[in-house]
């Protein structure tokens, strides 16, 4: 078998455990059924991806999606996770955090690929971060093994302020477990990760969220929360979160960053 026939054969055999699994990759609830046409673009999508990711021979990478509509943030990817190879295996994981269906909980999850794509994305687009090669060279085992746990508070806020402690969301997670693994300095829990964080110069982004709207999500969302923030925050509207831009943007200014990517399904 050539080596595009072995990568489709991989991306459907993890499709029929992505069907067999759906009801429970990062879900609290029942699971939307999936749909014969989703899971062809998610299929089409990994395949890209794998391709782009094989071209590369990378170890690691930081792979976004878009899973709902963030531009009046002046934002477009809204989640992402690391992906990487395990020795000895063709496919590719990808290693993230999921919140448990609008709950106050999350937990890390490693799935395939074209799993990756099919929580019902606004848009068929990805986003690949290339680290350097040295940094791929720690992340790589970090990955695999259980570094990402130690970086994990399952008590989630997608608004979860950068340097505090109280709540976690998926790419504050991510960005501390980046920091961590990459450090020449050693960094043993999130206090340490988000104290090198300030120190390296990493600059969240701030979304602005009306007064109207910060009630209405207390009152009724279980997955945000507004209390972690600084009061000044809270006076002016404006929330410092980390976001998938923001990460690219720091892994830049470090120099942690060889090459940024995009890929899409066109419509």
């Amino acid at each position: 078998m050539n080596a595009p026939m072995r990568g489709i054969a991989t991306l459907l055999l993890a499709a029929l455990v992505a069907v067999s699994s759906l009801a429970q990759a990062g879900q609290g609830c029942q699971a939307t059924p999936v749909t014969p046409a989703a899971m062809g673009k998610a299929m089409h999508l990994a395949q890209q991806v794998q391709a782009a990711l094989d071209q590369r021979q990378a170890q690691v990478a930081i792979l976004g999606r878009v899973g709902s509509d963030v531009s009046k943030y002046g934002l477009r990817y809204t989640h992402a996770g690391i992906a990487y190879r395990a020795p000895g295996e063709a496919g590719w994981t990808i290693l993230h955090k999921l919140n448990h269906c609008g709950e106050d909980r999350a937990s890390l999850f490693r799935d395939g690929l074209m799993n990756f794509f099919l929580d019902d994305p606004l848009e068929y687009r990805a986003l690949l971060l290339f680290p350097t090669e040295a940094l791929q060279r720690h992340l790589a085992p970090a990955a695999a093994g259980d570094l990402g746990l130690g970086m994990d508070n399952p008590h989630y806020s997608v608004l979860a302020y950068p340097f505090a402690l109280d709540y976690q969301n998926s790419n504050s997670w991510l960005l501390e477990f980046l920091v961590a693994a990459g450090s020449e300095v050693p960094v043993i829990g999130r206090a340490a990760a988000q104290t090198q964080l300030r120190r390296s110069g990493y600059k969240p982004d701030r979304i602005s969220i009306a007064p109207s709207e910060r009630i209405g999500a207390t009152l009724f969302k279980a997955n945000v929360a507004f209390t972690d923030h600084p009061l000044g925050e809270r006076l002016s509207g404006k929330y410092s979160v980390v976001t998938v831009e923001s990460i690219a943007r720091y892994l830049g200014e470090r120099q942690w960053l060889a090459e940024s990517r995009e890929l899409s399904l066109q419509p």
